[in-house]
C-alpha cells in the first residue's frame, strides 16, 4: 500500500508569507497531497477571489500533461466553514529532486500575493 504524505500550506499570522516545508523527502510511489489551510481565516481575503497554483519548474514526478495544477476560488464569506483546500493529490512515480512552487494570486488584480519554491525529493 502506498504511503500518503500531506504537505500543509499555511499562512503566518504575523508575516505575509506562506508556511510550507522547505524540503520534503518521500518514497517513490507515495501519494502526495497539498492542502492549503486557513487561507480565508488568517488573512484579509474575505472579499477577494484567489487563484492557487502548484507548479514545477522543469519536470515533475507526476504524470501530468502540464507542469502545474491551478484552481480558482471565488471569495468566501467571513464565516465560511471550509478551512482546507485540496490543491493537488497524485502518486510520485519518478525518482529525483524537484523544485516546485506554490503561488497564490488575486483573481481580481492578478497580483501575486505569495510565491514560495521548496523542494520535493522522491527516493
Amino acid at each position: 500500500m502506498a504511503e500518503i504524505v500531506t504537505i500543509n500550506v499555511d499562512f503566518s499570522e504575523h508575516e505575509r508569507k506562506l508556511i510550507i516545508p522547505e524540503k520534503i523527502e518521500v518514497k517513490q510511489f507515495s501519494i502526495i497531497q497539498w492542502n492549503v489551510q486557513n487561507a480565508y481565516r488568517h488573512l484579509d481575503f474575505e472579499k477577494e477571489s484567489l487563484i492557487f497554483t502548484l507548479y514545477f519548474e522543469n519536470e515533475s514526478p507526476f504524470q501530468w500533461k502540464r507542469n502545474f495544477v491551478q484552481i480558482g476560488l471565488p471569495f468566501f464569506f467571513p464565516y465560511q466553514t471550509n478551512e482546507i483546500i485540496r490543491l493537488a493529490e497524485d502518486s510520485a512515480d519518478k525518482k529525483g529532486d524537484y523544485k516546485y512552487g506554490v503561488k497564490i494570486e488575486s483573481a481580481n488584480s492578478k497580483e501575486t500575493l505569495f510565491d514560495e519554491d521548496p523542494y520535493l525529493i522522491v527516493r
